[in-house]
């Protein structure tokens, strides 16, 4: 048996890690970031995230699929148990630079951008594809697609 080689460890990286777009830190630029997906098992195992954290969150996704609209109280905790997992979760993500590097620029990254980078490290890349959108539009200094430039009247629901 062989072990794995450079070139072989090269090709596997490029396979877990990807450069992706979050936005800058002004209105109209944007950063590459590059990140890896995480495991939330992995992170709950290896004491980086606490369980109770983890389950919290999934109690709260739950919560907002199904159950009632909660309290403003309930809000309020919600809130501060999103952004400690978020907090986690995108330093875990972040490849390069790492969030210490930006710390150290005196360019801490924005609640959107940690937000946008942990949404696509647990797998969900919606706010990523809105951007991306949102972010041609400004490139082509044109509308977003499916927007009409004219209203259309529709009559018969009056």
């Amino acid at each position: 048996m062989k072990a794995i080689s450079l070139q072989e460890l090269k090709k596997l990286k490029q396979e877990v890690y990807e450069v992706i777009e979050i936005p800058g830190f002004n209105d109209e630029s944007a950063i590459l970031v590059e990140v890896k997906k995480v495991s939330l098992m992995d992170l709950s195992e290896c004491k980086i995230l606490p369980n109770s954290l983890l389950m919290s969150v999934n109690a709260i996704f739950v919560r907002q699929q199904k159950g009632p609209a909660p309290s403003e109280k309930e809000l309020a905790v919600w809130e501060q148990q999103l952004r400690e997992f978020t907090e986690i979760v995108y330093k875990q993500a972040l490849i390069q630079p790492t969030f210490k590097d930006f710390e150290e620029a005196g360019l801490p990254l924005t609640s959107i951008q940690k937000r946008m980078i942990a949404e696509y490290a647990i797998g969900d890349v919606s706010t990523l594809n809105r951007f991306r959108k949102f972010r041609e539009g400004l490139k082509n200094n044109s509308p977003s697609e499916g927007v009409p430039q004219k209203a259309k009247r529709n009559n018969g629901n009056k």
